[in-house]
C-alpha cells in the first residue's frame, strides 16, 4: 500500500472559479450587472433580431446575478424566483449581505475604486438613456394616445 503525500493529494476544487453562477456578489456589483444588462438590451434594440438575442442573453445574466445576490443575503437560491421581478429586485440593492462566510461561500471582496467609477458611469448612462427613451419614444406615443382618446 502506498501512501499519498500531501503534495499529491487532491486539492479542493473552487467552484466559483469555473462556474459563474456560484458564489456571491455585493450590492454594487449587482447594480453594475443590472445597468450593463439594460444598456446592452437598449443598444441592441435598434435591430430587431439582435434585440431578441440580447433580451434572452440579458435574462440569463439577470438570473445569474440575482441568484448570486440572493446567496449573498444568506438565502436559498429559490428566493431569486420571488425576487426576480424587476421592481422587486430593487430590494436587493438596498439590503446588505452577510458580512461573514455563509453556506454559499466567502463574503465578496470590497468594491474597488474602479468598480465605484464603473457603477457611477453605468448608472448615469442608464438614467440618461431612460430619459432619452422617454422623450423620443414614450412621450410622443403617449401624446398621440391622449389626443386619439380625447377626440
Amino acid at each position: 500500500m502506498t501512501r499519498i503525500s500531501e503534495e499529491a493529494a487532491p486539492t479542493r476544487h473552487d467552484a466559483t472559479a469555473t462556474r459563474p453562477s456560484y458564489g456571491r456578489i455585493g450590492r454594487l456589483r449587482y447594480l453594475i450587472w443590472l445597468c450593463a444588462i439594460y444598456l446592452v438590451i437598449q443598444v441592441m434594440s435598434v435591430v430587431w433580431p439582435l434585440w431578441i438575442a440580447s433580451l434572452l442573453g440579458g435574462l440569463g445574466c439577470y438570473a445569474v446575478a440575482t441568484v448570486r445576490r440572493v446567496r449573498d443575503l444568506g438565502l436559498s437560491s429559490w428566493f431569486a424566483l420571488l425576487l426576480g421581478l424587476p421592481l422587486v429586485s430593487l430590494v436587493l440593492l438596498v439590503l446588505p449581505g452577510t458580512r461573514a462566510s455563509n453556506r454559499h461561500g466567502d463574503a465578496p471582496a470590497p468594491a474597488s475604486r474602479k468598480e465605484w467609477a464603473l457603477a457611477l458611469v453605468l448608472l448615469i448612462t442608464t438614467l440618461a438613456l431612460l430619459v432619452v427613451t422617454w422623450i423620443v419614444v414614450i412621450g410622443p406615443a403617449w401624446a398621440h394616445y391622449s389626443a386619439a382618446t380625447a377626440a
